[in-house]
């Protein structure tokens, strides 16, 4: 499962009362490259719920690609789109 989906994903489970964001423990991280599309991450960032981006990234062992807060104008930075393009739809 991408991280993009993760990140949009909750639980509807009778009985469990926090249902977002959901837990991931991975027996096993696969990183496939996917094409690099600037303004569809400047379009979808804003969307996410950047705390739980990073703790997921976090708990596959990406962390370091990530910064713990959004930086301004992070749309017109390449390097940090990247970065995200990396974590969000490759990992």
């Amino acid at each position: 499962m991408k991280l993009i989906t993760h990140n949009m994903l909750t639980s509807h489970v009778k009985g469990v009362t926090k249902g977002y964001p959901l837990l991931i423990k991975a027996t096993e991280v696969q990183v496939s490259e996917v094409e690099f599309n600037p303004e569809f991450l400047s379009r979808m960032i804003p969307k996410l719920e950047w705390g739980v981006l990073v703790q997921a990234a976090d708990s596959l062992g990406h962390l370091n690609d990530l910064p713990n807060e959004l930086a301004p104008e992070h749309e017109k930075d390449e390097e940090f789109l990247r970065r995200v393009h990396r974590v969000l739809l490759e990992v």
